[in-house]
């Protein structure tokens, strides 16, 4: 027996360290993407609280039965650990770790800014605005890419920009119905268009080169993804849009913190499921996300416009934003738990800062085997 803490679980002890874990539904970030706990690539690097990649070391996982923690960042989605797993906290006028099931309804969470990072690929601006267009109004299969836009003005825009890279678009119209629809047709951009940006509303994201490209080519991107299904809302004095891609509304989070523009990233109770058909003709539902800018923000993307600027309520500094805890939960779960060893020391999930792991978890009692799960 060694000093550590010792906890007793149904399958044996384990060493107190290890309880500090992810659910394997939990969202972590690796790079500009943003898959769960379970999928995370061992050879990956998690963002660190610094704003920039931090190399994972080792992975660890293993059973759990037992109560989970959810803190709900205002304006954010809820983060689930397990209860002694430390959170990066500002108290006192210094962040400081602190275990999640000790925390409370006020405490204000660390979300780092990002560094400016140079651009690796620059697609020009016209194919920067139509892939913007794309991720918020188009599809892409059958040897066409298509967009669906609002009116014959958005359909004009999109021609033109076709026509900037010798695109041959056309423009035709649903029977009986008067919104616009733009083909290209090209089975090379087909194939280039689902591999950056998905295939349909549910699997959108922001290329790659992209996210990674220079402040002005992303910031022209993210315009044109609003300009194509945003709006904004006079009553509440923000930029909206929403999608069903949970992945983009946080990469859309994440880029904008690029920006350094503040918004909020909400899973939307009331607006109901959005339904599509699956490959084998069922309908499925998905839970929309809403995605919202704030005044302030609106002023440093559009460059203008709105008038009237209303403060967002969390508070910042050079180094990261200090987001209140809107709500805290708890619930049981059982399932696989994991936790990564960083260089750096944490991680990102997927906003908020949160401590890893460094010691190996191993499972015993007098009637039980070992249980080795560093991998």
């Amino acid at each position: 027996r060694d000093s550590r803490n010792w906890y007793s679980e149904p399958f044996g002890l384990v060493a107190a360290e290890s309880l500090l874990c992810l659910p394997s539904f939990q969202r972590v970030q690796v790079g500009d993407r943003f898959p769960i706990a379970s999928e995370v690539d061992s050879s990956s690097s998690l963002l660190s609280p610094f704003g920039s990649q931090s190399r994972i070391t080792e992975t660890f996982s293993r059973d759990y039965s037992g109560i989970l923690v959810g803190l709900r960042p205002r304006g954010l989605e809820t983060t689930w650990l397990t209860p002694n797993h430390s959170v990066l906290v500002k108290r006192a006028f210094r962040n400081e770790y602190i275990p999640a099931e000790q925390l409370n309804v006020g405490d204000c969470l660390v979300v780092p800014k990002l560094p400016q990072i140079e651009a690796c690929v620059d697609m020009g601006d016209a194919w920067t605005k139509l892939l913007g267009w794309y991720v918020a109004e188009g599809s892409a299969g059958g040897g066409s890419i298509k967009w669906n836009l609002g009116n014959e003005q958005e359909a004009s825009r999109i021609l033109h920009l076709l026509a900037r890279n010798r695109g041959d678009g056309r423009v035709a119209k649903l029977h009986g119905k008067s919104i616009p629809i733009v083909y290209f047709c090209s089975e090379k951009w087909v194939k280039l268009i689902q591999e950056w940006c998905g295939h349909n509303a549910s699997t959108k994201r922001i290329p790659t080169f992209v996210m990674n490209g220079s402040s002005d080519k992303l910031k022209m991107f993210i315009n044109s993804y609003f300009d194509g299904d945003g709006h904004f809302d006079r009553e509440r004095k923000r930029l909206i849009a929403s999608t069903v891609s949970e992945e983009l509304a946080h990469q859309l989070h994440f880029a904008l913190r690029r920006l350094g523009i503040w918004s909020s990233v909400r899973r939307v109770r009331d607006w109901g499921l959005a339904t599509f058909p699956n490959k084998e003709g069922f309908s499925i539902t998905k839970p929309q996300y809403r995605i919202s800018v704030g005044t302030q923000g609106v002023q440093k993307l559009r460059g203008f416009w709105p008038t009237l600027v209303v403060r967002d309520n969390v508070q910042d500094d050079k180094d990261a934003w200090y987001v209140p805890v809107a709500e805290v939960f708890s619930k049981q779960y059982t399932g696989k738990v994991y936790n990564w060893a960083t260089q750096s020391g944490a991680y990102a999930a997927p906003e908020i800062i949160v401590h890893n792991c460094g010691t190996p978890v191993i499972g015993y009692d007098c009637g039980a085997f070992k249980e080795i799960v560093r991998h």
